[in-house]
């Protein structure tokens, strides 16, 4: 879940529960006909949007969502660090070079053959 509908979760929690809250304390001092319905309507109101509210306060204060603008910087940040640079990449094929020629060398030293300066 994404932050903004986090917080849009909490706002209408707590407007569901303030609507619960003010509906009963209405009903309870007119006492209308049917103040029975009215109550228990008003009452799952209330408990409908606090369990909203509480859970969404619940995740945003632990930090548990999404935030898109964030995520995306430490994703570019992951993706750049991971690619090497253009230096790193002409060195590492540079070492590969030098170990390809060290092994060239070794095999010619080994079979009992003269080094020399070029290529066969």
């Amino acid at each position: 879940m994404r932050k903004g509908q986090l917080m849009m979760r909490i706002v209408a929690g707590g407007y569901l529960a303030y609507i619960g809250f003010d509906v009963a304390r209405d009903v309870i001092a007119k006492r209308p006909d049917n103040y029975v319905i009215y109550l228990i309507i008003s009452i799952i109101f209330m408990v409908v949007g606090g369990i909203w509210c509480v859970q969404a306060l619940k995740k945003y204060v632990k930090h548990d969502y999404v935030d898109i603008w964030r995520d995306d910087k430490e994703e570019d940040l992951q993706k750049n660090s991971a690619k090497p640079s253009v230096a790193e990449a002409i060195t590492e094929e540079q070492e590969e070079e030098k170990v390809i020629e060290t092994t060239k060398i070794e095999d010619t030293i080994s079979s009992g053959q003269e080094i020399s300066g070029k290529e066969e």
